[in-house]
């Protein structure tokens, strides 16, 4: 897509510790435009068990972006509770329609409030902050955007305080449902093999000792020390756990994010037995040892998103709670010297929301990751509460 070529022609990186090399990076053109999602009130629903459900529409607000463009390579991240999504503005009007088709279905479905707001990078630049863009290779073809700055935190503040240059989406019952094929979620959560699964949020606070470059690489190599070489034993997604459900427990989920606007019978029963036959075709290809099953589940493991950065490293962990205990000590000591704010999120689990696409090439897989519980829209909490007490 040519408004998107300067990111789909930038050359991606497969080491994630690239992320501190500047030269990885780009700016983002002033013409583009920042689409931050999120649900109003996440921490409440999540508490009250609903965490599945906050999840599947964070990510359902990625699927429906990409299958309008029809394209995986734009720059966007998964965030739990909703999403990040920067695009050329020459997209704007087409992408909205599936995000406000979303809300509707968010709210009427889910009584859940999505909220979809857009600020110019132009705005951002303005007021002195930095956005670069980078891409993180998971595997062959297929990769995730990075972000280094302060524009996508700011956005993020001027969206939710009212700023007149940041606009907001409302829900429109005129419209019909968004196209969300591909989205899905039918594995079993993933157990802890080490203890404890963690959900970590970190974010490289401005100072005049450390530039967030090496702020972020001291925590990268406090965490390969602690929990190995690669993240290879922390994996929270590994091949040897996979375990697919006959009925997926977010089966009414999914049902009920392609339920149109107007019911019709026929479409409803489509959705139903669609989702009954790919599980039924899914478990007949593991019981007969089908090649295609066992590539597709080993690239399931390399296209996870367990970690990524976005202006915060967000990162799901399988640790002991020796480890854990490590790593706490050590980000309460970069904090407390005023050079990180952090959240942490304990689970027993990891769960995994799948995006399955067509790109312009050949298909392709992404799967999220978060903790259960909330995992990272609780972690948030922690977070924010450090940079609302520094202000104080």
């Amino acid at each position: 897509m040519k408004d998107l070529r300067i990111y789909q022609e930038l050359e991606d990186f497969s080491e994630f510790e690239q992320l501190t090399n500047d030269q990885r990076f780009i700016d983002v053109p002033d013409d583009w435009i920042v689409i931050i999602t999120d649900v109003k009130g996440s921490t409440k629903a999540i508490q009250e068990g609903r965490y599945k459900q906050v999840n599947m529409i964070g990510a359902a607000s990625i699927t429906c972006v990409l299958n309008e463009l029809g394209t995986s390579l734009f720059p966007f991240v998964f965030g739990g509770d909703g999403s990040t999504i920067v695009i050329p503005k020459s997209l704007l009007d087409r992408v909205l329609v599936p995000l406000n088709q979303l809300q509707r279905i968010s709210v009427n479905e889910f009584q859940l409030d999505l909220r979809v707001g857009y600020v110019p990078v132009s705005t951002l630049y303005k007021q002195n902050a930095s956005l670069r863009m980078g891409r993180y290779s998971l595997s062959p073809g297929t990769s995730l955007a990075q972000f280094f700055g302060t524009g996508l935190t700011l956005a993020e503040d001027l969206i939710k305080s009212g700023h007149p240059d940041a606009h907001l989406i409302k829900p429109d019952e005129s419209l019909d449902s968004p196209n969300l094929n591909g989205l899905s979620c039918r594995l079993e959560p993933f157990a802890s093999s080490n203890g404890q699964i963690i959900s970590l949020l970190v974010q490289p606070r401005n100072s005049e000792t450390l530039p967030p470059q090496k702020i972020l690489s001291e925590v990268l190599q406090m965490l390969y020390t602690v929990t190995g070489n690669e993240f290879v034993h922390s994996k929270p997604i590994l091949l040897s756990k996979v375990s697919w459900s006959w009925i997926p427990k977010t089966f009414k989920i999914e049902v009920k994010l392609n339920k149109s606007k107007r019911f019709k019978p026929l479409h409803f029963l489509y959705n139903v037995l669609s989702i009954l036959i790919v599980n039924l075709f899914i478990h007949l290809d593991r019981i007969l040892g089908s090649p295609l099953t066992k590539n597709y589940q080993r690239e399931m493991v390399r296209n996870s998103d367990f970690k990524k950065f976005d202006e915060t490293l967000r990162m799901v962990i399988d640790c002991s709670n020796e480890q854990l205990n490590q790593i706490e000590s050590e980000l309460k000591r970069l904090h407390q010297n005023g050079y990180i704010y952090y959240g942490i999120h304990q689970s027993n689990e990891a769960i995994m929301t799948c995006m399955l696409y067509t790109s312009e090439s050949k298909e392709g897989h992404i799967h999220f990751i978060d903790g259960g519980g909330g995992g990272y829209a609780m972690a948030a909490l922690q977070l924010k509460q450090q940079i609302s007490h520094s202000k104080i």
